[in-house]
């Protein structure tokens, strides 16, 4: 007499496990649409974004978002009703704002590798290639010139007049970028300049950031310290920092421009005397740095 009972109690369990697993499915694909694509291709993505007679925006699953152009697309089917369209167009903001709205999402990757590449020109003065010239030597007490007291003539003294110089030249930099706004890398240049200085190779080290990272257009700034070398061995400190603009032209490449400063600094070396020349003295630049970044 029991047996029907209970063979009634497991078809009502079986029934109840069954409307479970139904409403559970359906929880986990709400907000979710599928994109069939003209290349037969079809897409289970949450509709996130909506540009009238343009595209739409998907996301494909978590810090996954792209456009799909109304062009490529065959016909969607919405999860909120079930509609078909034959044409992507046939939608409207009203179907899409029907959508649960999505969790925040970062349009940007994190760590990704990238070459930075620029040219550089610039106008200095400072006390490299500088000339000289003969300065009456002035008593410091008195204010008045100091004369040699066996022939009466005047003594003069020599001193040393800053020189202007142009420079120009590439620079190419390759590092790690991290979420599209910072970059870290080492650098290496090939720079010529119009006087005594002649040729230099600048090794550096060089950091960036992008200060809106997610606009197209940006703030962008650097700053890069190193070595250079030069003709003859010579050797120099040099400290770089610009301020300036940057492009997002697609995820992979940025270009940009920079005004900058450059400080050069010499350190000595023994000639063939034996004397130490070059020593101590400097160059500020000022210019423009000009280029484009590429990432992998």
């Amino acid at each position: 007499m029991l047996l029907p009972y209970f063979s009634k109690m497991n078809k009502a369990i079986l029934f109840l496990f069954a409307c479970f697993l139904s409403v559970a499915g359906l929880a986990q694909g709400t907000g979710k649409s599928k994109i069939y694509l003209k290349n037969g291709d079809v897409l289970t993505a949450r509709i996130v974004g909506y540009k009238p007679q343009e595209s739409f925006t998907i996301e494909i699953s978590v810090n996954a978002v792209v456009d799909i152009p109304f062009n490529d697309i065959e016909y969607i089917v919405l999860d909120a009703n079930n509609k078909n369209t034959s044409k992507p167009a046939e939608l409207t903001s009203a179907d899409i704002n029907t959508m649960p709205a999505p969790k925040a999402t970062k349009t940007y990757g994190d760590f990704y590798f990238e070459s930075v590449n620029e040219g550089v020109v610039g106008l200095g003065v400072g006390k490299v290639g500088g000339f000289t010239i003969d300065v009456p030597r002035v008593d410091p007490s008195t204010g008045m010139p100091v004369f040699d007291p066996w022939t009466g003539a005047p003594i003069y003294d020599e001193r040393t007049v800053a020189n202007a110089s142009s420079f120009g030249g590439v620079y190419s930099v390759n590092g790690i970028g991290y979420k599209n706004w910072a970059f870290a890398g080492i650098g290496i240049g090939a720079m010529g300049y119009s006087d005594d200085i002649g040729f230099s190779v600048p090794f550096m080290l060089d950091l960036r950031a992008r200060l809106m990272p997610t606009k197209k257009i940006s703030p962008l700034v650097m700053i890069s310290t190193g070595i250079a070398y030069h003709k003859g061995s010579v050797g120099s400190f040099d400290f770089n920092d610009g301020a300036g603009v940057s492009l997002k032209l697609n995820d992979q490449i940025n270009i940009h421009a920079l005004l900058a400063h450059s400080y050069m600094r010499y350190y000595g070396r023994l000639s063939a005397s034996g004397a130490a020349v070059l020593d101590g003295i400097y160059y500020n630049y000022f210019g423009v740095r000009m280029g484009a970044s590429f990432r992998f």
